[in-house]
């Protein structure tokens, strides 16, 4: 868990490592929370991050606001812990049924769910440590430069559209 002061400093922590999932509050030194998330929203690399907003702000019309503007949830000030870990765990939950259906890059087909990996339809056995194996005749001639998947946009293999974002080494 990482912890920033204000909108500057959240930032920072984001480009070094993006976040599995962001709580934010609406009132945030030098810039709102509400223009944090609106950025994070608009940026390709950060779109994705489900944020959950806080705030003692209760109206209807405040919370429609923050939702617009890009919040996934909204807390109310005082709120329950409890209350927040299940609002958590229900986004990183639903964040993990998002990436569970595998992304395409060309001919490169990558499971996120389950660790596996298929190119031209047919399974490349991978392993915990790296090994060194033939390369099956049937995935010859299958070349996927690192440049490329950095670059290259990802597609879902279940919805068959675009995802948002870019593949990114771990």
């Amino acid at each position: 868990m990482t912890q920033a002061l204000d909108a500057a400093g959240a930032m920072t922590h984001i480009s070094k490592s993006l976040p599995d999932l962001i709580i934010l509050d609406w009132v945030l030194p030098g810039s709102s929370g509400i223009e944090l998330a609106r950025h994070l929203r608009t940026n390709q690399r950060t779109s994705n991050i489900p944020i959950i907003m806080l705030s003692a702000r209760n109206s209807e019309s405040d919370k429609i606001f923050a939702l617009e503007a890009g919040a996934d949830d909204y807390v109310t000030k005082p709120f329950s812990p409890r209350e927040l870990m299940a609002r958590i765990r229900a986004k990183l939950r639903n964040r993990e049924l998002q990436i569970s259906d595998g992304i395409l890059c060309g001919e490169l087909e990558l499971s996120l769910a389950n660790y596996r990996v298929r190119a031209k339809g047919t399974a490349i056995e991978t392993r915990e440590k790296p090994a060194k194996q033939p390369v099956p005749s049937e995935v010859e001639g299958v070349e996927v430069p690192v440049e490329a998947l950095e670059t290259a946009p990802a597609v879902s293999k279940k919805h068959g559209r675009p995802r948002k974002g870019k593949l990114r080494e771990t």
